[in-house]
């Protein structure tokens, strides 16, 4: 747990992703996966539970799961930093899922699995 997170990354491309290697999937968005670009290092400080200081950081997957992770405390899903097709192509999912209206919501167990499983 990290309280007051704060998340420091190295440069993010700003070229389009690679579709091979950049996929980023959520739970927020149940079986959509579009290319993300992400920063190859991130640090995240803050605080513990127990008052003491914490310093995680990262390269690779784990510096994607901390830019990722630390996104959704700021108030933002990974489909918020696509760009170009993918932008397109995940508001199309959104669209065509249904999603993104008040009240719309799944828990594991309750309802059909949108993962299919």
């Amino acid at each position: 747990m990290v309280i007051n997170p704060v998340l420091e990354t190295s440069e993010i491309p700003e070229t389009m992703p690679d579709p091979d290697n950049d996929e980023e999937g959520c739970l927020s968005v149940p079986g959509e996966s579009f290319p993300t670009g992400r920063a190859k290092w991130a640090r995240v400080t803050g605080l513990g539970a127990d008052g003491a200081p914490v310093d995680i950081e990262g390269t690779g997957l784990f510096a994607r799961m901390l830019q990722h992770e630390t996104g959704h405390l700021d108030g933002f899903l990974y489909l918020d930093c696509l760009i170009g097709r993918y932008a397109r192509s995940a508001k199309r999912a959104v669209k065509s899922h249904g999603w993104g209206v008040p009240g719309l919501s799944w828990l594991p167990g309750e309802g059909p699995d949108p993962f299919g499983h």
